[in-house]
């Protein structure tokens, strides 16, 4: 398979709750090739389709027919620390030939915001690229600014919650990337496909602004719903 050397193209800007459903998708089954026709059964909207393939072409998971490459099988093939190891390097691999002169541990928003200008980001893409790196910079382990990662102004409207104690190290949350139950089993029906597709529609989508508590509640909200949906006759060992 055809391994891009470097990074190309519009940095992703999917919704991260849209990135980690996928990934639990291809956990359960990895096609031999990710198109239209594989997300569509999945029942994925064309808009959103768009946002995986830049995500899944920018991380350099598949090669230049779209097929999944031994990055892509390792990723979801993996669980825990070797999860996020896997993850921290396809992050590293991606991010740094644009990120070149930034330092992360002391970086502001400004700065990541415009190095995904400099690579075509424009408007409200800008703010979602942002968002979606933070996020997969969070998963992979990776030590971010704490102008970025610990801000702590609470959300406007949605997800707010009374301000909690500072802690001395807040633990890298990987339930979403650790947990089975967060894979749509095949045996899943289309009513179950649709719920699930109207549920993620209305969540907000991760907010970098967010202070740990309430990026923390985020996820574990989002385990919570994929594994609601989780058919009844799905046994522990399915």
């Amino acid at each position: 398979m055809v391994q891009r050397p470097v990074a190309k193209g519009l940095p992703p800007y999917t919704p991260y709750t849209k990135w980690l459903q996928l990934l639990g998708w291809l956990r359960k089954d990895l096609p031999d090739r990710i198109d239209d026709s594989y997300l569509q059964y999945l029942h994925v909207n064309q808009a959103i389709r768009s946002t995986l393939y830049t995500a899944l072409r920018f991380l350099q998971l598949v090669d230049e027919e779209d097929r999944p490459n031994e990055s892509l099988s390792a990723l979801v093939g993996s669980q825990g620390e070797e999860h996020r190891e896997k993850l921290r390097e396809i992050v590293n691999r991606s991010y740094n030939p644009i990120l070149r002169g930034v330092r992360l541990k002391s970086a502001t928003p400004d700065q990541l915001r415009d190095k995904f200008r400099e690579q075509g980001a424009n408007g409200d893409v800008v703010r979602k690229c942002f968002s979606f790196f933070v996020a997969i910079a969070d998963d992979a382990g990776l030590d971010l600014s704490p102008h970025i990662s610990r801000r702590r102004r609470q959300p406007k409207g949605r997800m707010h919650k009374k301000s909690t104690p500072a802690t001395v190290e807040t633990p890298k949350v990987d339930q979403a990337a650790d947990r089975d139950d967060l894979v749509l089993p095949d045996t899943a029906t289309k009513a179950a496909s649709s719920s699930l597709a109207l549920i993620l529609a209305k969540f907000p989508d991760y907010d970098a602004s967010w202070d740990d508590a309430t990026a923390i509640r985020w996820r574990e909200s989002v385990a919570l719903i994929l594994a609601a949906l989780k058919p009844e006759d799905e046994g522990p060992g399915s």
